[in-house]
């Protein structure tokens, strides 16, 4: 009875820093109704129908139809930055990696827009790093190396921590979810890019399988996370962890003591990039253009837009969502797809579980549970209001909040998140 009048103590008092926050942003609920295409030149202009009928069609994941009308677009006016870019990433999406590469070379070539260049070469050094990949016969796993202590790394190497970098991203098939590339002490990695992951995150499989050892100086810790209402074992450990041209020596990772066989390992199957390796970076993620930009907290040159003020719960981004008319806090989660509840935290808000829901898979760092399907007609973020959105009640999980997926935001919202000034910038394409 004392630790939930201390829960119910700690909910009123967030819900408190919440209702006295500063929202620099308009009264009336908003909507965002533009195309998603990037802003890389105005060359749109000279044919905006074939070029905004390709958008729509690639937005509708359509993509050899979006190529179809890009390419029209391009034999039309062939400086069309625009519609090589997306006749680029049309091919891509197709698995056509090498007519991509094309499509690049045109953006870089033309050297019309700098923003246009960078989104172009680094896509065109990920997929040149894919190409290469495939190329590669597949390493065997090693599942059931000894243990040894972990090399010792050298502190007299600095952090490589740039003013400004970028980051392509793709997305499993079958998966919402930000998939990046980086290196561990050196191994290539790719990791899914996770705002609601509060720590560097890796399943001692995933270590093992690039070649790391958990070490004698392994501390323990604990983790918790959708697929088990019992938090679980871990260790934390240091590693070089390098992504995007930051890199980060002797820095402080997460191993689950299990290793999720046949389990959250295979549904997960990429640790998770979590909060604390871009501390002191504003996060600017554009789904349209599938970049992520890191900036220096210093930068003061963001684009106009809607600012919804959040809290830090540990390294938890925590936003006041309304949900059917009640207000509850939820994490701002890139590494969830649309919206995520516990039992208890949907009946608080509301949300019933029918008894014909659709049951589905529903997996986390703690393992794999099942969730039902629900429809929330209405919620609205600060002023951006979203409708009929589905979300998963799932019948596990140890989360303090509910998650919000950044899926449910679609391509026409391009978000900066600020963990200085503590707020998410939303931007409408």
């Amino acid at each position: 009875m004392q630790n939930l009048k201390s829960a119910i103590f700690i909910f009123l008092i967030i819900l408190l820093i919440f209702n006295n926050a500063v929202i620099s942003a308009p009264s009336s609920l908003t909507k965002c109704q533009k195309n998603s295409e990037p802003n890389l030149t105005n060359s749109t202009a000279n044919n905006p129908n074939l070029f905004g009928d390709g958008v729509k069609e690639y937005n509708k994941k359509n993509y050899a139809k979006a190529l179809e009308l890009f390419e029209g677009a391009i034999k039309n006016n062939e400086k069309n930055t625009n519609a090589l870019y997306y006749a680029a990433l049309s091919c891509q999406a197709l698995a056509n990696y090498e007519q991509a590469l094309v499509y690049y070379g045109k953006v870089v070539d033309l050297n019309a827009d700098p923003n246009a260049v960078s989104y172009a070469t680094q896509a065109s050094v990920k997929l040149k790093a894919l190409i290469a990949k495939a190329n590669r016969k597949p390493k065997p796993i090693a599942l059931n190396k000894p243990y040894s202590p972990p090399v010792v790394k050298s502190n007299d190497n600095p952090d490589s921590l740039p003013d400004m970098a970028y980051l392509y991203f793709t997305k499993p098939p079958g998966s919402n979810l930000l998939l990046v590339d980086g290196t561990v002490n050196g191994t290539p990695t790719q990791f899914y890019f996770d705002t609601g992951a509060a720590d560097v995150f890796f399943s001692k499989q995933q270590l093992m399988s690039i070649g790391s050892i958990i070490g004698g100086d392994a501390k323990a810790t604990k983790f918790a996370g959708v697929g088990s209402n019992q938090a679980g074992d871990a260790y934390n450990i240091k590693a070089d962890i390098s992504v995007a041209g930051i890199t980060r020596h002797n820095f402080k990772i997460t191993v689950s003591e299990d290793n999720y066989s046949g389990n959250a390992n295979t549904s997960l199957g990429y640790p998770l990039l979590g909060r604390p390796f871009w501390d002191g970076y504003l996060i600017d993620i554009d789904s349209a253009t599938s970049t992520i930009k890191f900036y220096k907290e210093s930068s003061n040159k963001l684009p106009p837009g809607i600012d919804v003020p959040f809290i830090l719960m540990g390294r938890h981004v925590v936003v006041n969502v309304t949900v059917n008319g009640g207000s509850i806090p939820m994490i701002f989660d890139t590494g969830a797809s649309g919206l995520t509840f516990t039992e208890k935290q949907a009946m608080s808000v509301g949300i019933l579980v029918p008894a014909n829901a659709k049951i589905v898979q529903s997996s986390g760092v703690s393992g794999t549970t099942q969730a039902a399907l629900v429809n929330v007609p209405f919620l609205s973020v600060g002023p951006i209001q979203l409708t009929d959105i589905q979300a998963q009640v799932v019948f596990a999980g140890s989360m303090p909040f509910p998650l919000l997926g950044q899926t449910i935001f679609g391509n026409n919202w391009e978000y900066i998140i600020d963990y200085k000034k503590k707020k998410i910038r939303f931007i409408c394409r």
